[in-house]
């Protein structure tokens, strides 16, 4: 892009806050970025770092909702700026990032999948040893992870399955 807009931020500049608009996304120039949940709080995450050819900022300006994260500089970072209204034509001119942005956010769906397996295995596990729960809507709420785990966990055990049988029956026809 001819006329993209270059931002700098030095270390620890917050570069937007959970709950903002999302009307740009970044690209990182050179730098690196910690992606935030409940920044400043005593339940601060860190969900993930990301350096240079990273893209961050999309979901909320591809969604149109609010920020659901903070962006803050790890050290000195470049981004290249990408408003909505810019975002199609840069997308047209740079198919390669369509691919990058939808790569990234696979990636990161499937590890918060994954974390959310580790819990519901977690909680199904608590919930086989017969704790007793000193909140009940607690208990509750342990006892629908673990059904979702087990039900979740059965399902990809099935379906592993079937793609191993289907595989083998087609495999089966050309020997």
């Amino acid at each position: 892009m001819a006329n993209a807009k270059i931002e700098i931020y030095r270390m620890g500049d917050v570069i937007f806050n959970q709950g903002d608009n999302g009307d740009k996304m970044y690209e990182i120039n050179h730098g690196l970025i910690g992606i935030y949940v409940n920044y400043g709080t005593e339940n601060e995450k860190c969900l993930v770092e990301l350096g240079e050819g990273k893209f961050f900022g999309e979901m909320a300006m591809i969604e149109d909702m609010p920020r659901s994260a903070t962006a803050v500089a790890f050290q000195e970072t470049e981004l290249t700026v990408i408003t909505q209204p810019e975002f199609v034509g840069y997308i047209a001119d740079h198919s390669d990032v369509a691919v990058s942005i939808m790569t990234q956010l696979s990636g990161r769906l499937r590890a918060l999948t994954n974390d959310y397996m580790d819990v519901c295995k977690t909680m199904s596990e608590i919930v086989a040893e017969g704790m007793t729960a000193k909140k009940p809507s607690l208990w509750e709420k342990m006892k629908k992870y673990a059904e979702d785990y087990d039900r979740l966990s059965n399902d990809a055990f099935v379906k592993s399955g079937y793609d191993a049988y289907y595989m083998m029956d087609h495999f089966s026809m050309y020997y």
